[in-house]
């Protein structure tokens, strides 16, 4: 692959990377798959001595396997030609419910059916319930009062979840999926 600027053909030189939508190499260009390869017409020997992929100089050659990979510039803290595992970077999830008042709310009732002699009270507050008794729901005798009060609270809940260099499910943007291939 090369192209031309004012009438002047460029090549790429040896060791470039490129992505490609390719579904074959194109000539000149190997695709970073970590597949060894027959090098012994030495094709690929100025990329063994540049170590860019690992091989014997005329024998065989294998490219780095950049299959998922995404490519990042080198710098003082990420070395030329050196793969670096997943990370997420340390953080912190923090939730916290905003404090607020639950006070004093009382729900009272009281409901008398038409058999007093039947259900949860019976007569005398003695459960009548029992052989023969009616099953019917609406024949129970609901004259005891049920009563619901909430006391006066601030409850407050913090959620703390902190992550630190985990590896195993990696961080990722919004990608798209490329052949990444590197110029012999």
């Amino acid at each position: 692959m090369s192209f031309t600027y004012n009438s002047i053909q460029v090549f790429h030189p040896v060791g470039c990377i490129i992505a490609g939508l390719f579904t074959t190499e194109p000539n000149g260009w190997i695709l970073a798959d970590g597949i060894t390869r027959n090098n012994t017409d030495g094709i690929y020997n100025e990329l063994i001595n540049l170590s860019i992929g690992t091989g014997t100089l005329n024998i065989n050659y294998t490219p780095p396997n950049l299959k998922g990979a995404f490519l990042r510039g080198a710098d003082a803290s990420f070395n030329l030609k050196t793969f670096y595992n997943h990370k997420t970077q340390t953080h912190t999830h923090t939730a916290t419910q905003q404090q607020h008042s639950h006070t004093n709310n009382t729900v009272t009732t009281e409901e008398r059916t038409t058999n007093s002699n039947v259900g949860l009270g019976g007569q005398n507050g003695t459960n009548t319930r029992g052989e023969g008794a009616s099953t019917n729901p609406d024949d129970f005798d609901l004259t005891r009062l049920a009563s619901l009060t909430l006391d006066s609270s601030t409850p407050n809940i913090t959620i703390n979840n902190t992550t630190i260099n985990v590896d195993n499910n990696e961080s990722r943007p919004f990608n798209y999926g490329v052949n990444w291939y590197i110029k012999y």
